[in-house]
């Protein structure tokens, strides 16, 4: 009776094995196959932008600097290859600017950020290419000065791009219009065409508000 027990007791173990195993097994997936070739591939961005600044780039120099008592007016590209620069690492296009104008062996000192150019410019001879509105906001009148300088591909805007798909959500929509309050005054047309020290004096009277903004 025992010896019958155990075998049955055998085979109903290795039923509920066999039937783990099966349920466990991995199935067969159905997949579809094709034939991949090489060619254009186009896509498209589905997003909105609002252009908030129109800005560009500038030589800023120590307001007692040689350059500008040898050419108050308009600086050349030779003068500009005379000079010996320090620009922001984290900031690429100072170094393509340098790189049009031929000048990538004229970079002596790099930076980690702007806030360290003031302090630089003013107590050496090198120049930094950096945003307008950045100067305007940063450097002093009285030590700091903007060459009059036509720099290769120098404008430049800042816009404020969104997807479609978040256009109504909430919190993107009280975002975008933070952005804009921000920007929304620009930095005066005067100030961006100006090329003189006076520029810079100008700017230390500007609303806190649009100096954030610039």
């Amino acid at each position: 009776m025992k010896k019958r027990t155990w075998i049955y007791a055998a085979v109903g173990a290795t039923a509920v094995l066999a039937l783990v195993a099966w349920a466990f097994a991995p199935r067969p997936v159905e997949v579809e196959v094709a034939s991949a070739t090489s060619g254009p591939f186009e896509t498209t961005i589905d997003e909105d932008a609002k252009t908030r600044l129109r800005d560009r780039y500038v030589v800023v120099v120590r307001a007692g600097h040689l350059l500008l008592a040898a050419s108050p007016v308009s600086v050349s590209a030779q003068d500009l290859r005379q000079l010996e620069y320090v620009a922001i690492r984290s900031h690429s296009e100072t170094g393509r600017i340098l790189h049009q104008l031929g000048q990538d062996s004229r970079l002596e000192l790099s930076s980690a950020h702007f806030l360290s150019l003031p302090a630089i410019i003013a107590h050496t001879d090198l120049a930094e290419v950096m945003p307008r509105a950045i100067a305007l906001g940063s450097m002093d009148a009285g030590v700091h000065a903007v060459l009059p300088a036509n720099l290769p591909r120098s404008a430049f805007t800042v816009s404020l791009h969104w997807s479609r798909r978040f256009e109504s959500d909430p919190a993107h929509r009280w975002v975008r219009a933070l952005f804009v309050r921000l920007f929304q005054r620009g930095i005066p047309r005067s100030l961006l065409d100006c090329h003189s020290a006076k520029c810079l004096h100008q700017s230390r009277r500007m609303p806190t508000s649009l100096m954030r903004a610039a």
